[in-house]
């Protein structure tokens, strides 16, 4: 038996049998032998790759990988692979004979394929707002927060993030909220889940002039803390007042 282009030969049956492309046949009563010719098969092979971990199983089934990361099919089959993150994962996407990042992806078996599957560890947003009566800003390392015009980013499982807070002039950094606390000007926040992080800036006031004797300012209603500080390692007395202004 010679398979033709494109085909494969299959194996013998009736007065011949097995997978050899000969057979003989002893002519001592009529007999038959049918040869079974098929399309090549052609194997598809998954790999796995990234920091993540999950599954990833084929339609028609022969692939659970897992385990078993290749199988052979008919030339013209169409395959469906689909990728299943596991817990505490997140499907990235596909490379090789597939691409994108839907969950599923289908492959048509004209040759020898392979497709790779990569898995990461899940992404969390980190949002800051910002609160009091002043103004400044907060940035973030690594890269992405910059509040300002641009207050959450999304960052990998376990990414230590460092926020940074700067007043603006006439502004003091009064403190974090959230998932970070205290006054110093920077803290650092780990991406174990969705987090929020509320930087507070109050107006402040302060003289031009060493022998100035008052400040004066109209605040919106609210609660304020009055901090009174010399200039430089002045030392002195201060008075603070509050008006209701009807």
């Amino acid at each position: 038996a010679r398979a033709a282009s494109g085909s494969t030969f299959a194996g013998w049956s009736g007065a011949c049998t097995g997978t050899a492309s000969t057979c003989k046949v002893t002519m001592d009563a009529a007999k038959e032998v049918t040869a079974t010719f098929t399309p090549p098969r052609y194997t598809l092979t998954v790999s796995r790759t990234g920091t993540g971990s999950g599954t990833v199983t084929s339609d028609p089934a022969g692939i659970s990988c897992g385990s078993d990361c290749s199988e052979p099919y008919t030339s013209g089959t169409v395959v469906t692979l689909t990728a299943t993150a596991a817990s505490g994962s997140t499907f990235a996407g596909w490379s090789g004979a597939c691409t994108g990042t839907a969950s599923t992806c289908t492959v048509t078996m004209s040759a020898a394929k392979t497709v790779t599957a990569t898995f990461a560890p899940p992404r969390y947003t980190l949002t800051v707002s910002k609160a009091g009566t002043g103004s400044g800003t907060v940035t973030s390392s690594p890269a992405g927060i910059s509040c300002g015009t641009d207050c959450s980013e999304s960052y990998t499982s376990s990414t230590a993030v460092t926020l940074t807070a700067r007043a603006a002039s006439g502004s003091t950094f009064a403190g974090w909220s959230g998932a970070c606390t205290g006054t110093a000007s920077t803290c650092k926040v780990s991406m174990s889940a969705a987090k929020a992080v509320a930087a507070t800036f109050n107006r402040s006031m302060s003289s031009s002039y060493p022998t100035e004797a008052a400040l004066l300012t109209t605040l919106v209603p609210g609660a304020y803390t009055a901090i009174v500080r010399g200039a430089g390692t002045t030392a002195g007395n201060a008075l603070v007042e509050v008006f209701d202004q009807d």
